[in-house]
Formats: C-alpha cells, structure tokens, sequence
C-alpha cells in the first residue's frame, strides 16, 4: 500500500462535491513536503483548485482543512501554508499501523518486463 495514494485517494473523496475538470484534479498531489518542519504529508488541492472555483487557496484550505478533520483521525497537526498547501503530521498510531501492513513482499518490483542489459 502507498501511503501517499491512499491519502490522495481520502482527501479527494473530501472535495468530491465540487465539480472540478478531471484534468485540473489530476494536477493534485499528495506527497513528502520540501521541508521536514512542514509535517509528514502535503496536499495542494486548495493551490490546484484557487482559480478554477474563483476562491483564495487560502480559504479553500480552511474549508478542505474542516473537511478532513471531520473524516480523518488519522492526523496530530495539520496546518496551511501560503500560497495554498495543506501540511499534515501523521499521529504515531497511524504511522506503526501501516508499518504493521508492510508484508514479506515489501520493495518488490511488480508488473515490470524484465529486460536484458
């Protein structure tokens, strides 16, 4: 299981009342933040979407930021950054349950042709 698809997939489930082109969704991201101090995870969704709902990303993320505290305990801190990215850190629970998740198969390569060099 990847953790930052399985969060992508959750947050996305929060924002689906807004209709939104499928192309300005693909540009969402979760993913490891630049700076270690920004938490575990970022989501960039209000940045994303700002223009195309004719609103502040800023405000955009308080509304995603309720959004996902109403549905995720998974969560010790999450925080809004200028211009309009959403920072999360992970509660420790959360962390050692998906290690608990990770099997003998972990790092295997699957569904990839093998090549000869």
């Amino acid at each position: 299981m990847n953790i930052y698809i399985y969060y992508k997939d959750i947050f996305l489930d929060c924002i689906n009342h807004l209709i939104v082109d499928k192309k300005i969704k693909s540009k969402i991201t979760v993913e490891i933040p630049k700076q270690k101090n920004f938490g575990d995870i970022s989501f960039n969704a209000p940045l994303i979407l700002g223009s195309s709902l004719n609103k502040s990303p800023l405000i955009l993320a308080e509304d995603f930021k309720k959004l996902i505290l109403k549905s995720n305990k998974d969560f010790e801190k999450i925080e809004i950054a200028k211009p309009g990215f959403i920072n999360l850190t992970f509660k420790k629970k959360t962390l050692l349950n998906f290690l608990n998740k990770i099997d003998n198969n972990f790092g295997e390569i699957k569904n990839i042709e093998k090549k000869k060099i």
